[in-house]
């Protein structure tokens, strides 16, 4: 039988490794962040009600320096998926039927969540398929039901759950507070140029519109008043496997790094595994504050043209595209691109494929 290792040999394993690059007194203060994790471990699994309670308080708040940590170290939008084992098994199985799932009519898109029975989470891992509408069995007539479990080649079975999504809008129209002509939407959240370092001002591509040069002028807020002013001038933008435009600023002084009801953005960061579930906030131009929750990861949906959206339970309006959805430190997650006609399910672009593809970045502060 193979001994386990005690924390204390591992600890001294790890400082062997990391002796040459950190500091006498770094490798204390590691060690002791080392001991101080499994001690909250062990009082997590079968510590006092009062010692389960501080290990839940440790928890988030190992939770909160991560995420602050992911923003500090990440530079664009990640080459490879930032997921567990479990989820890269589940995404494997995923692409395995990737082209199967998308040319499966009335399919609108596919991903990776967890299971949602009569509106509660479940605690099961699945491919959660996007339809415009479920159907019953009577009306499937001749066609085939979207399987219940799909199978890899090496024999891994992941359950799928089927969400009836509604037709996909864009939310351009009706009141806005960012456009030009018939097209409105929310300026989401300020950003730098790489190259010029210049402010610019990021939202859905879609507000200003597809093919629009260069240089046209946006106002806020859309439709113009009296009181509207320009915000600046179309920079560049795409709606290639995302949605997303930049806007240079013509006045930087006057633009202010805040969000209405949420407070200043610290940064951006991209999104990973136990981000499912997780509560997030946005201020749209029409619908104003909002809570909700995201529902599921990395999902393709190739009739929008839109690859690793981030699908959220939250409510949104016509004209609140380019809003942004951020987590509790007030880190940028995605930009709102669209969402159902039906249902409070609203899809995001990430935000590292936003700045990867505008060639922006949002300061980490």
């Amino acid at each position: 039988m193979m001994e386990t290792p005690s924390i204390e040999r591992m600890i001294e394993r790890l400082a062997k490794s990391l002796r040459k690059k950190l500091a006498p007194t770094e490798l204390t203060a590691l060690a002791q962040t080392f001991i101080e994790a499994g001690t909250q471990a062990v009082r997590a699994q079968i510590g006092s009600a009062l010692e389960a309670a501080q290990a839940v308080d440790y928890a988030r708040q190992l939770s909160e320096a991560g995420r602050m940590q992911l923003a500090r170290r990440t530079t664009g939008h990640p080459k490879k998926r930032l997921q567990n084992r479990e989820w890269a098994r589940l995404d494997r199985v995923l692409g395995e039927h990737q082209e199967t799932l998308t040319n499966w009519p009335g399919v609108i898109g596919i991903g990776l969540g967890h299971r949602v029975k009569s509106g509660i989470w479940q605690a099961e891992k699945t491919i959660t398929v996007y339809v415009e509408r479920k159907l019953m069995d009577a009306e499937l007539g001749s066609r085939l039901a979207i399987p219940t479990t799909l199978r890899a080649a090496n024999g891994d079975a992941v359950g799928v759950d089927v969400v009836e999504f509604g037709k996909f809008r864009r939310n351009t129209s009706g009141g806005s507070s960012l456009g030009q002509g018939n097209s409105r939407g929310t300026l989401g959240v300020l950003a730098q140029d790489n190259a010029s370092a210049s402010m610019v001002a990021l939202t859905a591509q879609h507000v200003v519109g597809d093919d629009t040069p260069p240089g046209l002028e946006l106002f806020a807020p859309w439709p113009q008043t009296s009181t509207s002013v320009l915000v600046g001038r179309f920079l560049r933008g795409t709606m290639h496997e995302t949605d997303a435009a930049a806007i240079e600023v013509a006045d930087p002084d006057t633009m202010i790094d805040y969000i209405p009801e949420i407070g200043r953005v610290n940064g951006w960061r991209p999104v990973v595994d136990s981000d499912r579930g997780m509560p997030v906030w946005m201020y749209g131009a029409v619908s104003g504050y909002q809570l909700g929750m995201i529902q599921s990861l990395h999902n393709y949906l190739p009739q929008e043209d839109l690859i690793d959206a981030i699908v959220v339970r939250i409510q949104a309006s016509p004209g609140d595209s380019g809003a942004v959805i951020l987590d509790r430190q007030n880190l940028v997650l995605g930009l709102l691109v669209g969402g159902s006609d039906g249902s409070d399910l609203q899809v995001f672009t990430p935000i590292s494929l936003v700045l990867d593809r505008l060639a922006c970045q949002i300061p980490t502060h």
